[in-house]
């Protein structure tokens, strides 16, 4: 009996140690988070549950061409802008979104 408990206490360990790696989806952060307003600058978003097919948004601008390089890394580069903050906005194929609010800032200035 006691080797059984054994067993079981310890493939509840190891499940519960398993679970606890799993990412929520979301955008984690973004590198850089800042860029000049002429756009063009190459931006990496981190996070999870990314999906090819998804869109990318720099407040209400769109990008144009969005690389998912994997289910944690989406490739851009930030389209032109007004200064400012914008939202990071990732809308799957479902219509399901993920936002990272005031995500990305835009500057006069060269970085």
């Amino acid at each position: 009996m006691r080797r059984v408990c054994v067993l079981i206490a310890a493939a509840a360990l190891c499940f519960v140690a398993l679970s606890g790696c799993k990412s929520e989806p979301g955008i984690k952060s973004l590198e850089p988070a800042k860029g000049n307003v002429a756009g063009g600058d190459d931006v990496i978003i981190m996070g999870a549950g990314f999906k090819r097919g998804m869109t990318v948004h720099f407040g209400k601008k769109r990008v144009a061409n969005v690389v998912v390089e994997a289910a944690t890394k989406i490739r851009v580069k930030s389209p032109p802008n007004k200064a400012g903050a914008v939202d990071i906005i990732l809308t799957d194929e479902t219509g399901q979104t993920m936002v990272l609010k005031n995500g990305f800032t835009y500057t006069s200035q060269n970085k």
